[in-house]
């Protein structure tokens, strides 16, 4: 298997895990009933086959990869949420900062979170 289709397998996997996670807390709210708690149940089950058969292939290779990284995925998620959606540019373009100067970047997060 090539590295691109191992990639496409693991982020399918872990978007498939992240949304599973995100629809099941959905359904402990009071927005959750009539045709949206149908179609989720729906959709839960084939997430759900969708992420067995691709989780067994990843599994072989590396058991707690799939655990790490979706459970940053689910943190990350929560933290872009949890902020008013008018900061969603200002988080993109520190992303895009980012992939231009990682280090620098990295030297800045460091700075701001160890004052």
């Amino acid at each position: 298997m090539s590295i691109k289709t191992t990639e496409k397998i693991v982020a399918s996997v872990i978007s498939n895990f992240t949304a599973s996670h995100f629809n099941e807390e959905l359904k402990h709210t009071s927005y959750y009933k009539r045709e949206l708690k149908n179609r989720l149940n729906l959709l839960q089950k084939e997430l759900i086959k969708a992420e067995a058969k691709e989780f067994d292939l990843i599994d072989s290779f590396e058991p707690e990869l799939l655990h790490h990284i979706s459970s940053n995925q689910i943190e990350f998620i929560k933290h872009i949420v949890d902020r008013p959606f008018t900061e969603m540019a200002l988080l993109q373009n520190m992303i895009v900062a980012y992939r231009k100067d990682p280090k620098r970047i990295e030297g800045i997060i460091n700075k701001v979170l160890n004052q």
